[in-house]
């Protein structure tokens, strides 16, 4: 679903990777299931490798394209229900 940020080339200040941690909060490795949803009938499921107050970091066999908006079901395994969120943005 979301691929990794890229890393940085060598010689590089890394001032990019400090402005996107910045932005992305403090990341938890996290091992579960989300089912995504978007636009005329797309689904697909992923495996979020981790998550945070900001977004989350998942990889799917779908394809997804920067900017597309889905909802969410994420499968927290000490919750009964999913976690919903509407609106998610890929980046």
């Amino acid at each position: 679903m979301a691929t990794r940020e890229p890393r940085p080339r060598q010689g590089s200040t890394g001032s990019d990777d400090a402005t996107t941690a910045e932005r992305r909060g403090r990341r938890l490795l996290l091992a579960c299931r989300l089912f995504f949803f978007g636009d005329n009938e797309f689904e697909g499921e992923a495996g979020v490798l981790d998550i945070s107050t900001n977004g989350c970091q998942a990889t799917s066999l779908e394809t997804v394209v920067v900017g597309l908006t889905l909802r969410l079901s994420v499968f927290l395994g000490d919750q009964q229900w999913p976690l919903r969120i509407d609106g998610a943005i890929v980046r």
